[in-house]
């Protein structure tokens, strides 16, 4: 997903991003969950539960703000239909079991953040 994409469907969130900010991997990393036998950190977001694991980045974390709007994002989330399980491994990387390709989880995420900015 390219900026512009976000400058047109999420106008909150772009108006707080930083100038050098291109692509969506700047603000998050969604990768297929795949049995990689010497990942330990991730061992708790098992790929036969999870088919996907998100990471926020810092970037993203420092616009959505603090402990308690990560909090509250990551509950949203949960209750997204789309995701038909969803795991907070920590408060900023998911496992996500889905039937959406990466892009579709990027707009869910997208959209849920964009409800909450002010």
């Amino acid at each position: 997903m390219r900026i512009e994409v976000v400058k047109e469907s999420y106008p909150k969130l772009f108006s707080r991003l930083p100038e050098d900010v291109e692509e969506l991997r700047s603000l998050m990393v969604i990768d297929e969950n795949e049995n990689d036998g010497d990942v330990d950190e991730l061992d708790e977001v098992d790929a036969e539960d999870y088919n996907y694991i998100v990471y926020l980045t810092e970037t993203l974390q420092e616009i959505i703000g603090s402990e308690k709007e990560m909090i509250e994002l990551i509950k949203k989330l949960d209750e997204r239909e789309e995701f038909e399980d969803f795991f907070p491994s920590e408060i900023d990387l998911y496992g996500v079991r889905t039937e959406l390709d990466d892009k579709r989880i990027a707009h869910a995420i997208l959209d849920t953040l964009e409800g909450m900015l002010p």
